[in-house]
């Protein structure tokens, strides 16, 4: 039997303003900027979609989040370590992980 494994969303990875969707009642800091200024740990970064690597990768690149439902980018200064239970140079190679994030 395989286990599911959930996987963060956008929402709790950078954040949310109240009102950016439907039960967004007040504004959220996301783990970015709860990890400012220390280290990130996202385990099974394989299970990330490649939309949400691409926000992945503009935060380690511009240092920087935009919480959902803002235009203001929030400046964070964290270090990221993840983990995968899967080769990732094989996600590389199917399409399914971004070449830019993956650091053998």
């Amino acid at each position: 039997m395989q286990r599911h494994q959930r996987t963060p969303g956008e929402s709790e990875l950078f954040g949310h303003e109240s009102g950016a969707f439907t039960g967004a009642n007040s504004r959220r800091e996301g783990w970015f900027e709860a990890a400012n200024g220390g280290t990130l740990f996202l385990d099974e970064i394989s299970n990330v979609s490649l939309a949400l690597q691409s926000k992945l990768l503009r935060v380690l690149q511009e240092h920087e989040v935009t919480r959902v439902g803002s235009r203001k980018s929030t400046p964070v200064d964290v270090r990221i370590i993840s983990a995968a239970n899967v080769d990732l140079a094989a996600g590389v190679a199917a399409g399914t992980f971004r070449l830019d994030l993956f650091i053998d």
